[in-house]
């Protein structure tokens, strides 16, 4: 029996689910692992799980797969074209829906990178980092769309790993926010109930919200990560400032928001390295 962890069915917009359906059946035709990554997996989750207001809007569907070789890369993004619903763009992750209003990004991880825990992409001189797919992908998490169609997803702190990777190769404002939110937002997403279990530590006598959920998805991160990503991570942290800065940066002047975002960030650190 399928281990649903949510059941969206009938909250999702029916354009998003056919748009899901359609690649994910292209995907499983040709028996290609896959998760949901990205912005819609955030939102799926936080926005039409829990009710959680999310940042910004999107119509980019991102999905990591799992192949051997270019070969197989190429096969699915042919197959995805001859369904004559998507055109190829001029980015070589991407497909372009004909509506012109969703974009498909494919990214490929597992035994076609090279080294490991990279890509370069065919014809171009593009690199791009794949550290944290892997742990990502194993602890993904299967949500319900449809009566019909249930798909992997990548869970919330896969998905904030994978932020903190892509924000240590990029330095985008964007993955440092979503980062942020799901951080203050952690234990509405179906983990309040721990404080008064497993959890239990952190409902204290200076209990605070923010800093708590903070922890606990620090604590789920630290599961997920091995040797690699481990060592990853303790560099990023090794110097928070990096991270914090451009976050003040939206609520300049804002002492109590200051403090509260730098006590948010060693709380998670804490519940990854203690």
């Amino acid at each position: 029996m399928t281990n649903i962890s949510l059941n969206l069915s009938g909250k999702i917009p029916n354009e998003l689910v056919e748009n899901l359906r359609l690649t994910v059946e292209v995907i499983e035709d040709l028996q290609i692992s896959y998760f949901l990554i990205g912005a819609t997996a955030r939102d799926l989750i936080l926005k039409f799980g829990y009710g959680i207001q999310t940042i910004r809007a999107t119509k980019d569907i991102d999905f990591g797969i799992a192949v051997n070789s270019w070969n197989d890369y190429d096969t699915l993004k042919s197959a995805m074209i001859a369904t004559n619903q998507f055109i190829d763009d001029r980015q070589p992750q991407r497909l372009r829906g004909i509506d012109k209003q969703t974009w498909i990004d494919i990214v490929p991880f597992g035994k076609i990178e090279s080294p490991n825990g990279q890509i370069a992409w065919q014809a171009t001189e593009t690199v791009m980092t794949t550290h944290g797919f892997k742990e990502a992908f194993d602890s993904s998490v299967t949500v319900k769309i449809a009566d019909d169609l249930n798909i992997k997803i990548v869970s919330l702190a896969g998905f904030v790993l994978l932020k903190f990777i892509a924000w240590s190769d990029r330095k985008n404002l964007k993955d440092l926010q979503d980062i942020f939110l799901v951080m203050r937002e952690y234990l509405d997403a179906g983990n309040r109930e721990r404080i008064y279990g497993i959890d239990n530590d952190l409902l204290n006598a200076d209990f605070n919200n923010d800093f708590a959920s903070s922890e606990m998805l620090g604590r789920d991160i630290k599961i997920l990560l091995t040797e690699d990503t481990k060592q990853i991570m303790a560099k990023i942290f090794a110097n928070s400032e990096p991270i914090i800065i451009p976050l003040l940066r939206e609520r300049p002047f804002d002492d109590e928001f200051e403090n509260r975002l730098e006590i948010m960030f060693e709380r998670l650190k804490i519940g990854m390295f203690s």
